[in-house]
This record gives structure tokens, sequence and C-alpha cells, in this order.
């Protein structure tokens, strides 16, 4: 199964879900996911990605 037919399998929340994990192995870059993303979704994939991220990295700073 390609990428391509991975990602039109998918649906909803378990599609945005399996591009917001592609974003985190590609570190963001959009180039690198194999779809063409709306505006909105994008968006709010972008905004996602940095409050995860914001929030990983708040973890990292400040270890329990």
């Amino acid at each position: 199964m390609s990428k391509s037919e991975q990602l039109s399998s998918l649906s909803g929340d378990n599609n945005f879900m399996f591009l917001a994990s592609l974003l985190f192995k590609t570190q963001g870059r959009f180039r690198e996911v194999p779809i063409i993303l709306d505006n909105q979704f994008k968006k709010s994939l972008l905004n996602f990605w940095f409050r995860e991220n914001k929030l990983n990295s708040k973890v990292e700073k400040h270890p329990a």
C-alpha cells in the first residue's frame, strides 16, 4: 500500500493524527507530506504541531 493510498483510506481524526505524526517525523516541513492540504486544514495542523512542540520542549526544559 502506497503512502497516498494509506492517506486516502484514513478519515476524520485518524487522518489528522496520521498527518500530524508525519509532520513530527519531517520536523514540520509540509513539502514532505505527500498530500495537498486545504489551507484551513493546513493551518489547524500547523497550530497543532506548534502547540505539541511547545509542550514537548517545556517538558524537556523542566524535567520533573
